[in-house]
């Protein structure tokens, strides 16, 4: 007699039956899920939970304590933890998420305000992007026409031409709303506010990675106040 598949109960006329004894009785439901469990993995190799990137599972699982029962000492990085948690079945690969540092849209419009409204009298130099490891520090040649603390709510370019130009093929935003949108990026990423700068011949915006509030100095409090202050009275 043909054995029935793993996992398929056989059905007669829509009803489950067993045999009891000489008789067949209506499957219970035990016995019907136990078929239905059939040919599935051990429960101790199914998945608890999906779609976690790496910081979530050092958050759901206590791996300080793994590294301390095994006597082991505790990975310098949070790679080869998972490394580890993986070569023991106790997570599939744990997913990766990529975290940008700063806003596209405040990069892309302070390195437009950079080439518009550089000195192209300024010899021996050029605009300049520098990054590293908690800020990005954008600068170009020539001191400003108005001062750094009226670049919210007012516009004059050095190079309207070139301005022009730029804002018709969309590398930039419509006129005098560049930095606008450099602050309410800067907000939304809750990063601290951009510190804009004013050299003997350059003029530099300096955009700063996360910092803890309780990490931000008073300079950093102040400007954050002030440009959203400046950001509300112009919308």
């Amino acid at each position: 007699m043909k054995s029935r598949p793993a996992g398929q109960p056989v059905h007669y006329k829509g009803r489950y039956l067993m045999r009891a004894g000489e008789e067949l009785v209506p499957m219970t439901p035990d016995q019907l899920k136990k078929i239905m469990a059939e040919g599935e993995p051990d429960w101790a190799l199914k998945t608890a939970m999906t779609e976690c990137d790496g910081e979530k599972v050092v958050q759901v699982l206590d791996t300080q304590s793994y590294f301390d029962l095994l006597h082991l000492p505790y990975p310098a990085t949070r790679e080869a933890v998972l490394e580890r948690f993986a070569s023991e079945r106790l997570i599939e690969q744990a997913l990766r998420r990529e975290v940008k540092m700063f806003p596209e849209i405040a990069v892309r419009e302070l390195v437009a305000n950079a080439l518009i409204h550089q000195d192209f009298t300024e010899s021996g130099t050029s605009v300049m992007v520098e990054i590293y490891d908690e800020r990005m520090e954008i600068s170009n040649p020539g001191k400003p026409f108005i001062s750094p603390d009226r670049f919210i709510d007012e516009y004059q370019s050095r190079n309207e031409r070139l301005a022009d130009l730029m804002r018709r093929l969309g590398i930039c935003e419509e006129k005098g709303s560049g930095v606008d949108k450099v602050i309410q990026a800067a907000e939304a990423f809750q990063l601290p506010a951009p510190d804009f700068r004013v050299g003997e011949k350059r003029t530099s915006v300096l955009l700063y990675g996360h910092k803890d509030f309780e990490d931000m100095d008073r300079n950093d409090r102040i400007r954050a106040t002030y440009q959203h202050s400046c950001l509300r009275y112009v919308m």
